[in-house]
């Protein structure tokens, strides 16, 4: 099975996989805690996707992840790392280039029950800061952070398939990294944050010009619009930009968030629907509120 493969698993695939009999899974998918599907002969198939959210959200430990098509997390099936060292680890991990320890790695804490901000917020910025600074000791490691860049985004894409697809119906996001910012994992991980809260994400990764953010809010009718600014060129036509943005966006009830290194630099105004955020997890936090209110987000201010 191959590691972005969406496939269906019995229940006794399932009780194997956690160590538990497959009456309990039977049952539990009675109860609704397991989502099941029927099959023409009448048989239950658990989608992947909802086998994971069950096993996060319920606390089931997994044994055997590669009934779960997850073999690369089977170093880390007995034991994670102690708590704080996770970025020491990983750190490791992508400066030896190992695409398949960094993803069991991170799929690991993810079936664990860190969220995905927790994860990015955590071990992958720790692991990534350190990465990027080796080339101020040897000029040939920025090949060093390219790589271990592309492994990342594997890992967290990885990630993405083991989560539930959202409703056609759900809420819907779109962002970017604005013009002049090339980073990749940022918005992608802005973009798997919110999925992860059954928000339909678009995400329209390094290089979107704020203008291409107006064309996107008319088209999908977001309520969230996120913009990962690590670097600016021209700060204050940034700010200016997205000012402008967030006074258009409003109109269709749709709030603004900016988030990177520059979120704080650019001192952007007050707007009830515009909002400057330091972390993934306090995109996660407004994205929870946002849901909470029907979509609407109450201005702090």
């Amino acid at each position: 099975m191959t590691p972005t493969t969406r496939s269906l698993i019995s229940p006794r695939e399932l009780a194997e996989a956690i160590g538990v009999s497959e009456s309990s899974i039977k049952r539990w998918a009675d109860d609704g805690a397991v989502r099941a599907v029927r099959t023409s002969g009448g048989h239950r198939r658990i989608p992947i996707e909802d086998a994971v959210h069950f096993i996060r959200s319920s606390g089931q430990k997994v044994c055997r992840p590669e009934i779960l098509g997850i073999d690369d997390a089977m170093p880390f099936t007995d034991a994670l790392p102690a708590h704080g060292e996770e970025g020491d680890l990983l750190y490791r991990l992508l400066v030896e280039g190992s695409e398949s320890g960094t993803r069991g790695f991170l799929v690991s804490l993810f079936l664990s029950g860190w969220t995905p901000a927790q994860i990015i917020d955590g071990p992958l910025s720790e692991a990534m800061v350190r990465v990027g600074e080796l080339w101020k000791i040897d000029p040939s490691a920025i090949y060093v952070e390219h790589r271990a860049t592309d492994i990342s985004v594997q890992a967290l894409s990885r990630i993405r398939s083991l989560i539930r697809i959202p409703l056609a119906s759900a809420r819907r996001a779109v962002g970017g990294a604005p013009s002049g910012d090339p980073y990749i994992i940022p918005s992608l991980g802005a973009s798997l944050v919110l999925g992860s809260l059954g928000i339909r994400a678009t995400n329209l990764g390094p290089e979107t010009p704020v203008e291409t953010l107006r064309h996107a809010i008319a088209e999908l009718g977001p309520q969230i619009v996120w913009i990962s600014a690590g670097v600016a060129a021209e700060p204050v036509k940034l700010r200016d930009e997205i000012v402008q943005l967030a006074d258009e966006a409003a109109a269709r009830e749709c709030s603004v968030i900016v988030g990177g290194r520059m979120a704080q630099m650019l001192a952007l105004p007050t707007r009830p629907n515009l909002y400057a955020g330091r972390s993934m997890a306090e995109l996660e936090a407004f994205a929870r509120g946002l849901v909470a209110n029907g979509g609407h987000r109450v201005s702090d201010s």
